[in-house]
This record gives structure tokens, C-alpha cells and sequence, in this order.
């Protein structure tokens, strides 16, 4: 309906590694081997791959870990899944840009101006909070809300 509001989405940068296995199965990346069943998922969970390193991740990094044999074994689907999930990372990060959930997601896709920022925090906190409140006012509310 018009009045609906949508539920707060969880913070990318803390989904868990069973997050991550959600997500990879949603968007169509089939990376289980079937005869192991649930491959992926134990993989993400044994190597800790959870929401932040997911966003910092290359595909082929991803799926080195997930699908190792994959590359070799069938070299298409390899090509297809690396282009899929490094569309789907796109598109995280897209989300990410146009409405972070906190101070670390706005960071994660502001990665220059936060560098910036904190380095102006620690030679000249004054002028980056003045530079904050008349220019980049997003961090700010996202630290200390509205």
C-alpha cells in the first residue's frame, strides 16, 4: 500500500557467513556441489566470510574460496558465476551508496571522503565538524541521529 513502510534492512557489513550463503543462493549462483550438499555454506563458515568481507571481496577471490575445483572443472559456469557475483557486489554496494544503514556502511561506500574525514577529526576536529555540519551531513546524523 501507499502508507506501507519498508522493514529496516540489517547492515550489510554484519551479515554472517550464513548471510552470505542466503544471499549467494538468492541470486541465482549455483556453487554447491549437490553430491556434497551445502558446500558453499560450510566453506563461507569455515573461512569466516561474512558481510564485510563479502564487500571486499573479488568474485574470483569469493569463489577460490567457495567452488575451488570450479575454475577448472567447468570453465564456463566459472565465468558465468564470477560475472554474477560481481554484479550482485555491484549492486550491494549501489544500495550501500544510496541509503547506508549506519556510520560503517556510509563508510564502506565513502571510503575517500571517510579517510578525509578521519584525518581531519585528528589534526583539526573543528574544522571537520564544521566541514561536516555544512557539507557532509549524512556521517554526522548517521553517528548521532537526527
Amino acid at each position: 500500500g501507499q502508507g506501507a513502510e519498508l522493514a529496516p534492512r540489517q547492515a550489510i557489513d554484519d551479515w554472517s557467513p550464513s548471510q552470505v550463503a542466503h544471499w549467494l543462493d538468492k541470486i541465482g549462483a549455483e556453487l554447491d556441489d549437490p553430491a556434497r550438499g551445502g558446500a558453499a555454506a560450510s566453506k563461507l563458515e569455515e573461512h569466516g566470510i561474512d558481510g564485510h568481507l563479502l564487500l571486499s571481496m573479488a568474485p574470483h577471490d569469493l569463489l577460490a574460496v567457495v567452488a575451488p575445483s570450479l575454475e577448472s572443472a567447468a570453465p564456463e559456469r566459472y565465468k558465468e558465476a564470477e560475472q554474477l557475483i560481481g554484479e550482485e557486489q555491484d549492486a550491494l554496494r549501489a544500495i550501500i551508496m544510496e541509503n547506508p544503514v549506519d556510520f560503517w556502511e556510509w563508510r564502506i561506500a565513502h571510503r575517500r571522503t571517510a579517510a578525509l574525514l578521519q584525518l581531519g577529526m585528528s589534526t583539526a576536529p573543528r574544522v571537520a565538524l564544521f566541514y561536516m555540519l555544512g557539507v557532509e551531513r549524512r556521517p554526522l546524523f548517521l553517528v548521532v541521529g537526527p
